[in-house]
């Protein structure tokens, strides 16, 4: 029995040093996702255990808590909490104090993050929009994150656009998006909001939304809104707010882009649907006829000689003596 338990050690195939590692030991990438799960695990009970569900509006102090881990977590830990806290994100905007949360996440988030922060807000932005701290982080995620990435904000509320242009926090959204978006993206968003011009421009917030696009739109952009607001020129040329559209089209307007304005303002005075002593003696339309008296072309000329005519009229008038000479 000994020479035979001698025999079957010495026959028995050597095997290769790298052939026991195989037998005894997981792969490399084995390894590591038992790792990576086992950490992952380990960093949603301790969020679970310190934060909890985070329902409803946070306390200052579990917010504080949350901003101070986030900016402290490595990337592992980040990318996890940036999971626990997606499908909460959209409500915790609406908060002061859950703001600071939606804030911090998205300072922190990495390119590798990206997704979970925008998923986060998907099938939220009308709403977010009327918000008043709500708009705040949906004008932060447009400065910070490539716009190309941003194309379902403008899904959500394309069909919508005038109504949030002529809210208080919605207009910011707006103007945000037509300051940073790329001109390809918005040609239905930019005629949404040109086909509700006139009534935008007597907002006081669609009038900034207004403004916003004739700066930052094509040419092509700016002379349909100057095609849209000449039938009531003569009207929006003594509005408060309309007015300041008015000024900014024939400040950035090219030659052609001025005439119209200015031939539909002696329009509606040939028409007598507005008289020139009226435009001339209104706060807002005697700093607009101003800025028209620079031009030149041939209305200019007839809109400075029935000014003439009137003289006597406004120079009783605190501002209509601006515009005599």
């Amino acid at each position: 029995s000994a020479k035979m338990a001698t025999l079957l050690v010495t026959t028995r195939p050597e095997l290769s040093k790298s052939t026991r590692r195989k037998e005894k030991l997981p792969t490399i990438r084995e390894d590591e996702c038992e790792d990576l799960e086992l950490e992952a695990c380990k960093v949603q009970e301790k969020l679970n255990q310190t934060f909890g569900d985070l329902s409803g509006e946070p306390s200052e102090a579990l917010a504080k808590d949350m901003v101070t881990f986030l900016q402290g977590a490595q990337q592992m830990e980040r990318t996890q909490t940036l999971q626990f806290l997606a499908p909460k994100l959209s409500q915790l905007a609406q908060s002061d104090s859950g703001a600071q949360i939606a804030r911090c996440a998205i300072d922190v988030a990495t390119s590798r993050d990206r997704a979970i922060v925008l998923s986060a807000f998907k099938g939220s932005v009308r709403e977010l929009c009327k918000s008043e701290s709500g708009h705040e982080i949906l004008v932060l995620l447009i400065d910070c994150i490539p716009v190309f990435s941003l194309n379902f904000m403008l899904c959500e509320i394309i069909g919508h656009c005038e109504d949030l242009a002529l809210h208080r926090y919605g207009s910011n959204v707006i103007e945000s998006i037509l300051l940073h978006f790329h001109p390809m993206q918005l040609p239905e968003f930019s005629m949404k909001l040109l086909e509700a011009s006139r009534r935008l421009a007597r907002s006081p917030w669609g009038s900034r939304v207004l403004q916003t696009l004739s700066e930052y739109s094509g040419t092509s952009c700016r002379e349909l809104l100057i095609r849209q607001l000449t039938p009531e020129a003569g009207q929006l040329a003594m509005h408060r707010t309309a007015s300041q559209v008015i000024r900014k089209l024939l400040e950035l307007g090219d030659e052609t882009g001025q005439q119209l304005l200015a031939a539909a303002v002696l329009e509606a005075v040939k028409s007598n649907s507005v008289q020139v002593v009226n435009i001339a003696c209104s706060r807002c339309g005697s700093v607009v006829l101003q800025q028209i008296s620079s031009l030149r072309c041939l209305e200019v000329q007839e809109l400075q000689s029935r000014l003439s005519e009137a003289s006597p009229v406004l120079e009783k008038s605190r501002y209509g003596r601006r515009l005599v000479r």
